[in-house]
């Protein structure tokens, strides 16, 4: 049987590809919300006030609601963002079923090693994670079951070390 007979290695393939798109379009997101969070960055740095910054950031995640959902590639879909305190929330659909936990496992650990690497090398985001705001990703395949996510911060940024993906 030849390797495009075989549903595995295609759902194997779509997983890769979804990775990799994922890192590309967090990356956009990130550089989008480095934009935003100049403005966060500056105004917590100008006046310390962390009611302020929320509201900034309120402000800004309410903008990116009303345009909800947002299809980030052929597999994946932005579907909420939440703000709570200094907590920036992205839930994901990932237009997969049927993982096994093997896969959910490779597809997590790409995700949260590609995308982590990302965030704490721009410098947009590093001034808004001292800010001390914190970035966090939860993805939900078809069958609205929890793929792990991950959560980017100032700490997660001192003590990342990278990881060859899987």
């Amino acid at each position: 049987m030849s390797n495009q007979d075989n549903p595995s290695w295609m759902k194997s393939i779509a997983l890769k590809i979804g990775s990799v798109l994922l890192i590309i379009i967090a990356f956009v997101f990130a550089k989008a919300m480095g934009f935003i969070g100049g403005s966060v960055a500056e105004s917590y740095m100008e006046s310390n006030n962390e009611d302020r910054v929320i509201q900034i950031l309120a402000d800004n995640i309410g903008d990116m609601r009303s345009q909800l959902p947002i299809v980030v590639d052929e597999i994946t879909i932005l579907e909420k963002v939440d703000l709570e305190g200094l907590n920036i929330i992205y839930e994901y659909k990932i237009e997969l079923s049927d993982l096994n936990p093997s896969e959910i496992s490779a597809f997590s650990f790409n995700l949260k090693n590609e995308n982590t690497k990302m965030a704490c090398n721009n410098p947009d985001l590093h001034e808004i994670l001292e800010a001390g705001i914190k970035y966090h990703y939860n993805y939900y395949d078809l069958d609205n079951n929890r793929i792990p996510g991950f959560e980017v911060s100032k700490t997660i940024c001192a003590n990342f070390q990278y990881q060859a993906p899987r």
